[in-house]
């Protein structure tokens, strides 16, 4: 199997790393998003119809949990008029795992590369 050059950049450089763990941080903390900005993992949506249904159901949990919305339901409502956002993590540097989504006051883990 042939390897594209930048491939085997980014194998180089990730091999090297020397990851650390630092500390925890609310979501807000380190990426200055809104109280109704999740982040999803993935490019980002052309609008609220394009959602996946995983991250849909992520989503509406985040907004109960955040206090944003009273049920389930209102969620989705609220997502689908666009009062709460759902924007791609690794714009805030950020990662988000396959369909979860992260909320404002949830904590995450700092790492740097020593």
């Amino acid at each position: 199997m042939t390897q594209h050059p930048c491939d085997r950049l980014a194998f180089d450089r990730a091999v090297v790393t020397q990851p650390v763990w630092n500390r925890f941080d609310l979501a807000r903390d380190v990426t200055g998003i809104a109280d109704n900005v999740l982040l999803h993992a993935g490019p980002p949506f052309t609008g609220p119809g394009a959602i996946t249904r995983p991250i849909l159901n992520s989503a509406c949990a985040a907004a109960v949990y955040e206090g944003l919305a009273p049920s389930l339901d209102a969620a989705e409502r609220m997502i689908s008029s666009e009062e709460i956002l759902l924007k791609p993590a690794q714009d805030v540097n950020v990662v988000a795992l396959l369909a979860a989504v992260v909320s404002a006051s949830m904590p995450l883990h700092s790492v740097y590369d020593a």
